[in-house]
């Protein structure tokens, strides 16, 4: 959830700086005015840096932790660079320049948030076939389990409990109870992948 936000934030600020590099170039807003606006996209990339830093923090904490998509560090370090490039421009009322620097940050932005909508939508799709087949598995599990149940149920109703057999049937009846313990870890393991379980 937290990385489908950031990517759409990410996106959001894509387009602020884009729109902004336009206006810009056309060099009609008062050069204070468009400072001011590019230092709040700043801000905001800057916030979102520290996010993403707690974000891959809290996915290395995970059991299994998801594909993030690489770089992001090194791609982080280009935008701002770009950013203040754009300032110091416009700083020197090099508006054309600045214009440029504002729109390679602005489609990096967009860049990294489609690399990490990418790699976040492969590892998901491979974790669900995964997933499925482990559900199949359970499924067959359950079903024959609760054949067995059923069988010994009706074995033990037939048998006395002062003949050997019926201490066979009990210790087959512990049998099920730890098949079912493994089910039941099996479910809990995918329970934390998938949220609808």
């Amino acid at each position: 959830k937290e990385v489908e936000e950031m990517i759409e934030e990410l996106n959001k600020l894509a387009e602020e700086q884009k729109e902004l590099a336009k206006e810009t170039e056309k060099a009609e807003t008062p050069q204070e005015e468009l400072q001011k606006k590019q230092e709040e996209i700043e801000e905001k990339f800057e916030e979102l840096k520290e996010e993403m830093e707690k974000l891959e923090e809290k996915n290395e904490e995970l059991e299994l932790p998801k594909d993030l998509g690489e770089d992001k560090e090194e791609a982080m370090e280009e935008i701002s660079e770009d950013m203040d490039e754009a300032q110091e421009q416009m700083e020197n009322q090099e508006n054309k320049e600045a214009s440029e620097s504002q729109q390679k940050a602005g489609e990096k932005m967009e860049e990294m948030a489609g690399q990490m909508m990418e790699a976040s939508a492969s590892g998901e799709m491979e974790q669900a076939q995964e997933d499925m087949k482990a559900i199949r598995q359970l499924l067959e599990n359950i079903i024959t389990l609760s054949f067995d149940q059923e069988e010994l149920v009706n074995k033990i109703s037939r048998t006395s409990e002062q003949t050997p057999r019926y201490v066979e049937l009990v210790q087959q009846q512990f049998k099920l109870k730890d098949d079912f313990g493994l089910i039941a870890d099996s479910l809990q393991a995918l329970a934390k992948r998938q949220v609808q379980i």
